[in-house]
């Protein structure tokens, strides 16, 4: 439910077109009236982005929701929910991409799941490369002419300014029967909808744009995907068994606080 409160300034979607309006109006959201894209009505300039992240990987274990929360402990889990989603044994002999690789703890989960993995972080590229990594700053700079199996972004597309014109780039470096995951924190989840412009995601200075089931699969339909399905991983984020039970029902009822997709190129291979 909106927010009541004085009117803002009218601002076009850049993903759909639609008109943007208040929504989370103390927090300054705004809310796509067509595809449901939640934004802050102030976009960060890329000057202003740089300085952020700049200044958080200068201490990178203290800022990780600038460079990253995923540890190793949760990237196996992840690659293991992956390979059963894919229906597959392992991942050997795929060569996978991960988007805003961070401190690199999923590229090690993904090469000890048997893949080929390459990463790409503007910011996290010389710690990546130290820990001997097959790491780049752009995707501008990945070798010529490469195409990958599987492409993972955990937690990025709510960083960037216009994820559409980065996930259709994404899209176009993926194999004929290649696939994406994507995850993001889900604005339709009962923390969003009970905190509102209160919500533990709007306080992080780096999320731009913040993503609704409908939104998130419009984003993947505009990049060209033809077939796409949520995922509800049981993923044990320490909480101890108890209060786990409550994560389990909200995921059941697909309220819970993070959105999962895979998402394919071809129709046939969902």
């Amino acid at each position: 439910m909106a927010e009541k409160g004085r009117k803002a300034k009218v601002r076009i979607c850049g993903m759909c077109g639609g008109r943007m309006s208040p929504y989370w109006v103390r927090a300054q959201i705004l809310r796509c009236e067509s595809c449901s894209l939640l934004s802050r009505s102030r976009i960060p300039t890329a000057e202003e982005l740089r300085e952020l992240y700049s200044a958080g990987w200068k201490r990178p274990g203290e800022n990780r929701s600038l460079t990253g929360g995923t540890d190793r402990r949760l990237a196996d889990r992840f690659v293991q929910c992956l390979v059963e989603s894919l229906g597959l044994e392992s991942l050997k002999g795929l060569r996978i991409l991960e988007f805003g690789a961070g401190t690199g703890a999923m590229m090690k989960a993904l090469e000890a799941a048997g893949a080929e993995v390459y990463g790409v972080d503007p910011f996290g590229y010389s710690l990546l490369k130290q820990e001997g990594l097959n790491a780049f700053r752009d995707l501008s700079d990945l070798p010529a002419g490469m195409c990958f199996d599987g492409i993972f972004s955990i937690d990025v597309v709510e960083h960037l300014s216009e994820p559409w014109s980065i996930v259709q780039k994404l899209k176009d470096l993926l194999s004929l029967h290649g696939w994406i995951y994507v995850s993001t924190p889900n604005a339709a989840g009962i923390s969003a909808r009970l905190a509102r412009s209160n919500w533990r995601e709007l306080k992080k200075r780096g999320h731009i744009v913040f993503f609704r089931p409908d939104s998130l699969e419009f984003l993947l339909r505009k990049c060209g995907f033809a077939a796409y399905r949520r995922l509800c991983w049981r993923i044990d984020y320490g909480k101890g068994r108890l209060r786990g039970l409550p994560d389990s029902l909200l995921r059941a009822l697909k309220l819970d606080g993070e959105l999962r997709y895979l998402a394919f190129p071809s129709a046939t291979e969902s």
